[in-house]
């Protein structure tokens, strides 16, 4: 496939499923970015077949880009999901380079700026993160325990020492920072696990597939705080039932998330040795075979999938992970040591 050289600039993808109640200070914060002449940028809405008035109010407030002179164009995509919007909008972002941002989130006014100039700054770095704060609809007496424990999964706090954080294996995709053409060659020959496959569509997580493919390929993870979004946490998500049901479709997606985490277990430098890998084909059927323990099982029953390429364990998913790794194509053309 051939892939037109976009224009050095930033599109910002915004998504919104019946965002009607969210979506004006998202809107605002976006419009009041100070950002310098010499950086094109973009607004892509995407509407993800919303049923309230989220149209509605974007429509109502174009007159306030346009008196902005920011490009704001408004798509439609019918399929449920983040990852399908998402993809609706990069595809036709103008710019080369792309910011994530959800109906619930509210940029810091140099935040394109910014994002901008760390990104255009380094060919290796595959995806950004930023510092998010958590802005409570009715601020609660005391914050729950099970909040704080479970922020990162609201997409709340710090992601790290700024830098290099490529060994957390993912980030946040509220304010992700990334290149607009390597997401769409990340995806294009080889489709999501999480969202094209014959088991089903998970809804979540397309953020840490998409960061295990970039480090599959090379690109490094990086974290910024001065890069700073506040994340709106409605009423009705601050509860521990919503809590609960988030941590079980996040725990429903490591089956496909723990073939990421397998494959890149055994292209760690540890197991380049033939010594080790031999080792570790023993002591993972062992494992399989031995323990009780759900989790475990699974994670094993994962690296007997690519450990024993012949073997039921063997199925369509790992065949089509493999593949994607195998496709040198994609490999990070500023790093020597390809697959």
């Amino acid at each position: 496939m051939v892939y037109l050289k976009r224009e050095i600039g930033i599109s910002i993808i915004l998504c919104s499923y019946n965002g009607e109640k969210k979506l004006l200070p998202t809107l605002r914060a976006i419009y009041q970015q100070n950002v310098p002449q010499t950086i094109h940028w973009e607004v892509l809405f995407v509407d993800n077949n919303s049923s309230d008035n989220t149209l509605k109010i974007v429509h109502e407030h174009q007159s306030l880009f346009s008196q902005s002179a920011i490009p704001l164009h408004i798509l439609k995509e019918n399929r449920a999901g983040k990852f399908h919007a998402l993809k609706k909008g990069i595809s036709e972002a103008k710019y080369s380079y792309f910011i994530i941002v959800d109906d619930d989130n509210w940029l810091a006014e140099d935040y394109v700026e910014k994002a901008f100039q760390h990104i255009h700054a380094n060919p290796n770095i595959g995806a950004i993160g930023s510092y998010s704060e958590a802005v409570f609809e009715n601020v609660p007496q005391e914050i729950p325990k099970w909040f704080t424990k479970n922020k990162e999964r609201y997409a709340v706090g710090e992601q790290g020492k700024d830098g290099n954080v490529t060994s957390r294996k993912h980030i946040w995709g509220a304010g992700m920072v990334s290149r607009t053409d390597l997401y769409e060659q990340l995806f294009a020959q080889h489709p999501s696990l999480l969202f094209d496959n014959d088991i089903e569509d998970i809804y979540v997580a397309e953020d840490t597939e998409f960061c295990l493919r970039l480090i599959l390929k090379k690109y490094e993870l990086h974290y910024y705080s001065d890069l700073k979004i506040k994340h709106f946490v409605p009423d009705d998500r601050l509860s521990y039932e919503y809590c609960r049901n988030l941590n079980q479709k996040i725990e429903n997606s490591f089956k496909i998330i723990d073939l990421y985490h397998g494959v890149s277990k055994l292209l760690s430098k540890k197991y380049q040795n033939p010594f080790e890998k031999k080792r570790l084909k023993i002591m993972t059927l062992l494992r399989y075979f031995c323990t009780l323990n759900k989790a475990k099982k699974q994670r094993n029953k994962v690296l007997m999938g690519f450990l024993y390429p012949s073997s039921k364990f063997r199925n369509k998913c790992i065949a089509r992970l493999d593949a994607f790794l195998k496709d040198n194509s994609l490999v990070n053309p500023n790093v020597e040591d390809h697959y």
